[in-house]
């Protein structure tokens, strides 16, 4: 009969994630993993497998959970200016009063893991062009009801915006304070407007 686990598999999930969001990958250590999902080494591996395993296993489970954040924005507003001023400004000032300062997992891990771990790198790559396809459309609807310009391509300002939002969540790691945040994703914002 199989022993019924003492912990929570998604909780330990989710902890894990966070460590990776907050030291990287190679910045977490097997003990900060441990400590922080409330288990030992033996119930790691058997329910996770390594720490590579793991570490595939929080990313799926971040990268899932800001897509489904990002397309419940967009599916609960038609102010497509506004929803990406939310997106910025949670990229900016969500980073900035952060106490970990922890800003964006992918963005984070894109500098730490760029051709070093391919199946990560692809996961990323296929985030990315996801974001870049619900922004495109949504520009496209907002560049349709003339609230945002059509200077360039929706494909093109999504890339702008997708851009615009993982340097700001580099620049609030380091920055001063929060008005001159404000006052870029102001200046990104009046890039999109018609």
């Amino acid at each position: 009969m199989p022993r019924t686990k003492a912990f929570d598999p998604d909780t330990a999930l989710r902890a894990a994630m966070h460590v990776f969001w907050k030291d990287g990958y190679k910045g977490a250590s097997m003990q900060t993993l441990l400590d922080a999902m409330g288990i030992n080494r033996a119930s790691l591996y058997d329910t996770f497998g390594d720490k590579q395993a793991l570490f595939e296993q929080a990313l799926t489970l971040y990268l899932q959970e800001a897509r489904e954040g990002m397309a419940k924005r967009f599916a609960q507003s038609d102010n497509v200016l506004e929803v990406f001023r939310g997106i910025l400004n949670d990229a900016a000032l969500g980073t900035f009063r952060d106490p970990e300062t922890k800003g964006c997992m992918v963005v984070n891990l894109s500098s730490e893991l760029t051709r070093c771990d391919a199946k990560a790198q692809d996961a990323m790559t296929a985030h990315n062009a996801e974001l870049d396809r619900l922004f495109a459309a949504a520009i496209a609807k907002g560049q349709a009801s003339g609230e945002l310009t059509t200077s360039a391509s929706a494909e093109t300002l999504a890339g702008l915006v997708r851009t615009l939002s993982s340097g700001l969540n580099v620049v609030a790691k380091s920055a001063q304070n929060e008005q001159a945040l404000t006052h870029m994703v102001d200046a990104g914002l009046a890039a999109l407007k018609a």
